[in-house]
């Protein structure tokens, strides 16, 4: 996609919405802990395993979308 390209600026648009919408799955997570965060970086609880399946289906979905555009987009050459 060429620079200054309307649609680019919407890809880049949706990649930010992406990456905010994983901000969801530490609100998920730490309503499920009583709003506690993880004691510390190296214990790890059954909300933490929440939270990593939520972030891996949410980047799951992003490839599957980023990868039918760009298989619409090899199809049209």
């Amino acid at each position: 996609m060429p620079r200054g390209n309307a649609n680019r600026r919407l890809l880049d648009e949706y990649m930010s919405a992406q990456a905010a919408a994983e901000k969801f799955c530490v609100l998920e997570k730490e309503a499920g802990t009583d709003w506690m965060p993880s004691p510390s970086p190296h214990t790890y609880n059954m909300w933490d395993g929440i939270y990593a399946e939520c972030v891996y289906e949410t980047r799951k979905q992003q490839d599957a979308r980023l990868r039918s555009l760009l298989k619409s987009y090899k199809n049209e050459d």
